[in-house]
């Protein structure tokens, strides 16, 4: 989707074998951990509260995770109809070879030629003669 929103994974769980401290400090305060002496820490300690604290922002935050649930949503729902659509093709394809097959059997017992059966369902001369009477 190309709306512009860059998201970034973060395994916080990493926090104990992570060697930059820096880092290391960021990955425990995403686990609830939080340091009174990271001057990062404490930046965004008192920006979230800013945010918490004005309405507009608090709306614009809802709002963006409105618009991303529902592009997800739209996601799923376009997944699920590809993939039925996918599902359906596959089985009239399978269906349909079932078919040439049952024909081929029938017109092998009448004593068709192998070309002649070949011809009327599509099959292969290797498929046709793999047929058993």
């Amino acid at each position: 989707m190309d709306d512009g929103i860059t998201k970034i994974i973060i395994n916080s769980q990493a926090a104990v074998h992570e060697k930059n401290e820096k880092l290391k400090v960021f990955l425990e305060y995403m686990n609830g951990k939080v340091s009174d002496n990271d001057e990062f820490i404490q930046k965004l300690e008192q920006r979230i509260k800013e945010v918490k604290a004005n309405e507009e922002l608090r709306r614009e935050y809802m709002l963006v995770n409105t618009i991303e649930r529902d592009a997800r949503n739209d996601g799923w729902k376009a997944g699920i109809v590809q993939g039925r659509a996918e599902g359906k093709s596959l089985g009239l394809a399978e269906g349909s070879y079932q078919k040439a097959l049952e024909t081929a059997r029938i017109l092998k017992q009448l004593g068709d030629s192998v070309q002649k059966i070949v011809q009327v369902t599509g099959l292969t001369v290797l498929e046709v003669e793999k047929l058993n009477s």
